[in-house]
């Protein structure tokens, strides 16, 4: 059962990561016209509303993933044997973190 549990813990922290490093580089990676899912000219793009609300986004979305990621490694340090649960969990939690990072700003905006 323990190779098991590292096995899942191996892949648990790889989805973390992958899931913890596009988060925060989302808004980079879709279109610039639109900003949190309002589609704005460009002149608003660049003004310092547009740029502090992606900064915070960014901000949010890293912690949040960071503490994703400390949160497994204690899970698997600590009980070891709800791995398997982890796995399944932790992917969730990441998109309630985008989702409550992402939601603000569409409504602000």
């Amino acid at each position: 059962m323990s190779e098991l549990n590292l096995t899942l813990f191996i892949i648990n922290i790889c989805v973390v990561l992958l899931g913890g490093a596009i988060l925060p580089i989302l808004p980079l990676l879709t279109r610039k016209s639109f900003l949190f899912g309002v589609k704005v000219p460009p002149e608003v793009q660049r003004n310092d509303e547009a740029r502090a609300l992606k900064k915070s986004y960014v901000a949010t979305t890293t912690f949040g993933g960071v503490f994703v990621l400390i949160a497994a490694i204690v899970q698997y340090i600590i009980m070891p044997n709800y791995t398997f649960h982890a796995v399944m969990l932790f992917p969730f939690v990441l998109v309630v973190i985008q989702l409550a990072a992402f939601v603000p700003k569409h409504k602000r905006h």
